[in-house]
């Protein structure tokens, strides 16, 4: 078990051995979680936006959106 200090600014140094062990780099991506009141960090595979790609793909949303968007401004350019 290793101990870590936290810093003022809520930084904290992973030990280069558990660095080492777990296969992380400067530039790596973590996660971070709590489960059961205690905090887990693990390598992430991607960053996090990555794992957003394709999330909405063959979604109809931006079409939905500028459908409501063209009657929205047809609707405020009627007259009064």
């Amino acid at each position: 078990m290793h101990t870590i200090r936290l810093s003022a600014k809520g930084q904290m140094v992973i030990p280069k051995n558990l660095r080492d062990e777990l296969n992380v780099k400067p530039g790596c991506y973590l996660t971070a979680h709590v489960l059961d009141g205690k905090l887990i960090v693990e390598p992430s595979a991607k960053a996090p936006w990555e794992e957003l790609r394709g999330m909405f793909k063959g979604s109809t949303m931006l079409d939905d959106l500028e459908r409501e968007h063209a009657e929205e401004v047809a609707k405020d350019s009627r007259p009064r």
